[in-house]
């Protein structure tokens, strides 16, 4: 683990990328009872973590790795680390009573949204989910294409009912009139 000063930490990770090394990983914990950030960077040569002292307000690093994003938003909601240029500045975990300030606005022409749920996981809650739709590719237009879709459709229904057919013993097969 490299220790750096929070000023230079961006400077350490733009000279990481320009050698071949990725950004990982990016979480906040304490040291000595003070915040610290702490940044993964990986390579094939192996992995490498940068940590600082959390105190004081940090750049971020969003912008030379854009996958930091959700990291340093979780660690300003979960410990209070505070970014310099953090872009967006909506909340990941800690989300206020009003939706506006932690959903993602979707707005314009063709924009639907589909209601899907609940969704029963099994062990786990289930969940209820609000998927928003900007308009559909559509490749093919016009009654010819819905009447040859549905040709191939029925053959393909045939066709698998023929299989079925052939692979089932004589004693199972139905009897088609």
């Amino acid at each position: 683990m490299l220790q750096v000063q929070a000023t230079s930490l961006r400077d350490r990770v733009e000279q990481s990328l320009a050698e071949g090394e990725r950004f990982a990983a990016g979480w906040a914990s304490t040291r000595d009872g003070h915040p610290a950030w702490r940044v993964l960077m990986s390579s094939p040569r192996g992995m490498r973590a940068l940590t600082c002292s959390a105190d004081g307000e940090l750049p971020s690093i969003t912008d030379l790795a854009p996958a930091a994003d959700w990291d340093e938003r979780e660690a300003r909601d979960l410990w209070a680390v505070c970014f310099a240029g953090e872009q967006p500045a909506r909340s990941l975990a800690s989300h206020t009573a009003r939706p506006e300030d932690w959903m993602t606005p979707v707005s314009g022409a063709g924009v639907h949204q589909v209601a899907v749920g609940p969704i029963h996981a099994g062990v786990i809650e289930s969940g209820h989910f609000r998927l928003h739709v900007v308009g559909e590719r559509i490749l093919r237009d016009g009654p010819a294409s819905v009447l040859q879709a549905s040709r191939t459709r029925a053959c393909s229904r045939r066709a698998r009912r023929r299989r079925r057919d052939r692979l089932r013993p004589a004693s199972m097969r139905r009897l088609r009139r």
